[in-house]
């Protein structure tokens, strides 16, 4: 993979108690690449029963905070969470199916990461059988046990256009 076929894109910036309030990342427009992983950095879980609630959804091709309320579809996704006690290794990829979500268990929310990878060809196939273009997604984080998680969300958008100047991630 060439460094210029990838975008880094914050979805969700750092918070101390990141994941309270069901928060929506950004929208991320997937229409000119082939591949979109969302890392979940997790630092501090400060009672350590915190838990996370993940799920997937694909968008229209319209303003971000307004697809993200009114014009979403669930869709399925990989993921692969990481271990508290050893935070470079992560476990197996699992499937979640389109419309369910995964909850990390608190050992698994502790100076860690998770990581979510989500099919843009997926992605515009359950957004045009809806009757929407589609090509773009967003994750919702819901914390499970209300007990504060340090996080942040970033997102890896490969395989796009060859050229120095890559186009915006954001759906504008």
């Amino acid at each position: 993979m060439k460094q210029q076929d990838v975008k880094i894109v914050q979805v969700l910036a750092p918070l101390a108690d990141r994941f309270n309030g069901s928060p929506d990342t950004k929208v991320v427009q997937l229409a000119t690449y082939s591949e979109c992983l969302f890392i979940i950095n997790m630092g501090a879980n400060t009672g350590a029963a915190g838990r996370i609630k993940i799920y997937a959804f694909a968008d229209r091709n319209i303003n971000s905070e307004i697809a993200a309320k009114y014009h979403k579809q669930a869709i399925g996704y990989w993921y692969r969470a990481g271990s508290g006690s050893a935070p470079d290794t992560e476990g197996a990829w699992t499937r979640v199916e389109a419309g369910a979500e995964v909850t990390l268990a608190a050992a698994k929310c502790v100076n860690t990461q998770c990581l979510v990878a989500v099919s843009p060809v997926e992605a515009s196939a359950i957004m045009q059988a809806a009757g929407y273009e589609g090509g773009a997604v967003h994750l919702n984080l819901n914390e499970a046990v209300d007990d504060p998680i340090v996080g942040s969300v970033t997102c890896v958008l490969a395989g796009g256009i060859s050229k120095d100047n890559l186009p915006g991630a954001y759906v504008s």
